[in-house]
């Protein structure tokens, strides 16, 4: 699992390729969230080309990102923090880099995925699907009510 990762998307693919780990691995997850503004200064301080994972959405993923995603063994997701209702708790410090620890929503998403070894998805992880492996902390999660969006 990887809160809030500031790491070059392009180093971080090539490491989780040869050191196997979407074969060795029987969950990798990653929280991101597009309201974490230290990681978007990392990737103007570093000019990363492919961007850093913790900013990773769906449009961003290359088609080479994509055949490492759905390869391995692994239950790959990349699951984004934002909702209006959780934008209070990604905002408790000036950088918004605090999401993973303030926010019970991600609290609660790691709780299921660990204890309760679900995967993300109604009915025991009510995220929504964005797409291919990437998923969104909908509002008042975790209990999913549609007519609250």
């Amino acid at each position: 699992m990887l809160a809030a990762p500031d790491l070059d998307a392009q180093v971080a693919g090539q490491r989780i390729i040869g050191d196997f780990l979407a074969w060795s691995a029987d969950r990798f997850t990653v929280y991101t969230s597009p309201a974490d503004r230290a990681i978007g200064w990392s990737d103007k301080l570093f000019d990363s080309p492919q961007g850093r994972i913790g900013n990773l959405r769906p449009e961003n993923v290359t088609p080479q990102m994509k055949a490492a995603m759905d390869g391995g063994n692994a239950n790959l997701s990349v699951i984004n923090f934002m909702s209006a209702t959780d934008k209070s708790d990604s905002d408790a410090d000036s950088f918004g880099h605090s999401y993973f620890r303030n926010a019970p929503t991600v609290s609660s998403d790691l709780i299921m995925m660990l204890r309760d070894d679900l995967d993300p998805g109604p009915p025991g992880r009510p995220l929504e699907n964005l797409g291919s492996k990437f998923w969104r902390v909908p509002p008042y999660y975790p209990t999913f009510d549609e007519g609250n969006e």
